[in-house]
Protein backbone atom coordinates (compact mmCIF):
# COMPACT_ATOMS: atom_id res chain seq x y z
CA UNK A 1 0.00 0.00 0.00
CA UNK A 2 3.00 2.52 0.82
CA UNK A 3 4.38 1.69 -2.84
CA UNK A 4 0.41 2.55 -4.63
CA UNK A 5 0.35 5.65 -2.11
CA UNK A 6 3.99 6.67 -3.28
CA UNK A 7 2.91 6.43 -7.10
CA UNK A 8 -0.09 8.05 -6.85
CA UNK A 9 1.97 10.73 -5.19
CA UNK A 10 4.37 11.15 -7.90
CA UNK A 11 1.46 10.59 -10.45
CA UNK A 12 -0.37 13.78 -9.18
CA UNK A 13 3.05 15.96 -8.39
CA UNK A 14 3.41 15.83 -12.24
CA UNK A 15 -0.38 16.81 -12.92
CA UNK A 16 -0.25 19.51 -10.87
CA UNK A 17 2.96 20.58 -12.56
CA UNK A 18 2.00 20.49 -16.52
CA UNK A 19 -1.34 22.93 -15.07
CA UNK A 20 -2.06 25.82 -17.87
CA UNK A 21 -3.66 29.11 -18.05
CA UNK A 22 -6.33 30.21 -20.37
CA UNK A 23 -3.92 31.34 -23.28
CA UNK A 24 -1.32 28.64 -22.97
CA UNK A 25 -0.50 26.65 -26.11
CA UNK A 26 -0.63 23.15 -25.99
CA UNK A 27 -0.55 20.35 -28.64
CA UNK A 28 -3.00 17.29 -29.19
CA UNK A 29 -1.36 14.05 -30.30
CA UNK A 30 -3.11 12.73 -33.85
CA UNK A 31 -3.58 9.02 -33.91
CA UNK A 32 -1.52 7.21 -36.91
CA UNK A 33 -4.96 5.57 -37.90
CA UNK A 34 -6.41 9.33 -38.60
CA UNK A 35 -3.62 10.48 -40.66
CA UNK A 36 -1.45 9.61 -43.57
CA UNK A 37 2.86 9.38 -43.38
CA UNK A 38 2.88 12.92 -44.59
CA UNK A 39 0.35 15.29 -42.68
CA UNK A 40 1.56 16.34 -38.84
CA UNK A 41 1.43 14.08 -35.93
CA UNK A 42 0.60 16.98 -33.60
CA UNK A 43 -2.09 19.51 -33.62
CA UNK A 44 -1.53 22.93 -31.95
CA UNK A 45 -4.31 24.09 -30.09
CA UNK A 46 -4.88 27.11 -27.68
CA UNK A 47 -6.41 26.65 -24.43
CA UNK A 48 -9.98 29.25 -23.59
CA UNK A 49 -11.02 27.76 -20.83
CA UNK A 50 -10.50 25.75 -17.85
CA UNK A 51 -13.36 23.85 -15.89
CA UNK A 52 -12.33 21.91 -12.24
CA UNK A 53 -13.95 18.61 -12.80
CA UNK A 54 -15.36 16.42 -9.47
CA UNK A 55 -12.05 14.56 -9.66
CA UNK A 56 -9.77 17.62 -8.99
CA UNK A 57 -8.62 17.29 -12.23
CA UNK A 58 -8.83 20.53 -14.56
CA UNK A 59 -10.57 19.95 -18.50
CA UNK A 60 -9.70 22.20 -20.93
CA UNK A 61 -11.78 23.82 -24.04
CA UNK A 62 -9.23 24.44 -26.74
CA UNK A 63 -9.23 25.83 -30.39
CA UNK A 64 -7.34 25.60 -33.21
CA UNK A 65 -6.89 28.41 -36.22
CA UNK A 66 -9.90 27.29 -37.73
CA UNK A 67 -12.27 25.90 -34.89
CA UNK A 68 -13.05 25.35 -31.63
CA UNK A 69 -12.93 21.73 -30.56
CA UNK A 70 -15.99 20.06 -29.11
CA UNK A 71 -14.43 17.85 -26.83
CA UNK A 72 -12.59 18.92 -23.26
CA UNK A 73 -9.48 17.47 -22.73
CA UNK A 74 -7.79 16.68 -19.28
CA UNK A 75 -3.98 17.55 -18.92
CA UNK A 76 -2.71 13.99 -19.93
CA UNK A 77 -3.73 14.39 -23.07
CA UNK A 78 -2.12 17.84 -23.84
CA UNK A 79 1.66 18.42 -24.89
CA UNK A 80 3.10 21.60 -24.20
CA UNK A 81 3.77 24.10 -26.86
CA UNK A 82 4.60 26.84 -24.78
CA UNK A 83 7.85 27.88 -26.74
CA UNK A 84 6.79 26.80 -30.26
CA UNK A 85 6.16 29.76 -32.40
CA UNK A 86 2.82 29.69 -33.63
CA UNK A 87 1.90 33.47 -33.91
CA UNK A 88 -1.33 33.51 -36.27
CA UNK A 89 -3.02 30.55 -33.15
CA UNK A 90 -1.55 32.98 -30.61
CA UNK A 91 -3.83 36.30 -32.23
CA UNK A 92 -6.80 33.90 -33.12
CA UNK A 93 -10.11 35.11 -32.13
CA UNK A 94 -12.34 32.05 -30.69
CA UNK A 95 -15.57 34.33 -30.62
CA UNK A 96 -15.63 33.64 -34.01
CA UNK A 97 -14.89 30.04 -34.51
CA UNK A 98 -16.87 27.73 -35.37
CA UNK A 99 -17.57 23.99 -33.39
CA UNK A 100 -16.05 20.83 -35.06
CA UNK A 101 -15.03 17.58 -33.43
CA UNK A 102 -11.03 16.72 -33.15
CA UNK A 103 -10.78 15.03 -36.54
CA UNK A 104 -12.92 17.54 -38.62
CA UNK A 105 -10.48 19.83 -36.93
CA UNK A 106 -7.63 17.94 -37.47
CA UNK A 107 -8.62 17.65 -41.69
CA UNK A 108 -9.20 21.80 -41.25
CA UNK A 109 -6.16 22.37 -40.10
CA UNK A 110 -4.57 20.49 -42.70
CA UNK A 111 -6.52 21.94 -45.93
CA UNK A 112 -5.82 25.47 -44.21
CA UNK A 113 -2.95 26.08 -46.23
CA UNK A 114 -0.11 25.75 -43.56
CA UNK A 115 0.77 22.92 -44.24
CA UNK A 116 1.66 21.45 -47.80
CA UNK A 117 0.46 17.56 -48.05
CA UNK A 118 1.26 15.21 -50.41
CA UNK A 119 -1.11 11.62 -51.43
CA UNK A 120 1.00 8.28 -51.33
CA UNK A 121 2.98 8.09 -54.61
CA UNK A 122 1.86 4.44 -55.57
CA UNK A 123 5.33 4.47 -57.20
CA UNK A 124 6.31 1.13 -59.18
CA UNK A 125 9.82 2.18 -59.57
CA UNK A 126 12.62 2.89 -57.16
CA UNK A 127 11.27 6.08 -56.28
CA UNK A 128 14.76 7.57 -57.19
CA UNK A 129 13.58 10.52 -59.76
CA UNK A 130 11.58 13.42 -58.94
CA UNK A 131 8.28 11.16 -61.03
CA UNK A 132 7.66 10.66 -57.17
CA UNK A 133 5.59 12.66 -55.75
CA UNK A 134 6.87 11.74 -52.15
CA UNK A 135 10.79 13.07 -53.83
CA UNK A 136 9.48 15.93 -55.56
CA UNK A 137 8.11 17.21 -52.34
CA UNK A 138 11.19 15.78 -50.58
CA UNK A 139 9.42 13.64 -47.96
CA UNK A 140 9.97 9.78 -47.35
CA UNK A 141 7.75 7.11 -48.63
CA UNK A 142 6.00 5.74 -46.27
CA UNK A 143 3.95 2.50 -45.73
CA UNK A 144 1.18 3.31 -47.46
CA UNK A 145 2.67 4.38 -50.41
CA UNK A 146 3.41 1.46 -52.14
CA UNK A 147 2.60 -1.38 -49.88
CA UNK A 148 2.57 -4.29 -52.69
CA UNK A 149 5.48 -2.91 -54.23
CA UNK A 150 8.49 -5.70 -54.64
CA UNK A 151 11.04 -3.75 -55.34
CA UNK A 152 13.48 -1.51 -52.60
CA UNK A 153 12.56 2.09 -52.26
CA UNK A 154 15.40 4.32 -52.24
CA UNK A 155 13.58 7.17 -50.87
CA UNK A 156 13.32 5.72 -47.20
Amino acid sequence: MANIAKRQKLFNDVVHQNEYKVGDLVGLKIDKVDRTNVTPRVLPCKIISVQVASNDMDTYQLCTTTAILFSRFQVLDLLNLSKCNFRDLRDVDSTTLPTMTFIQACKAHVSAGLITPTEACNCNGKCSTKKCRCRAAKVQCGTKCHSSKTKPCSNV
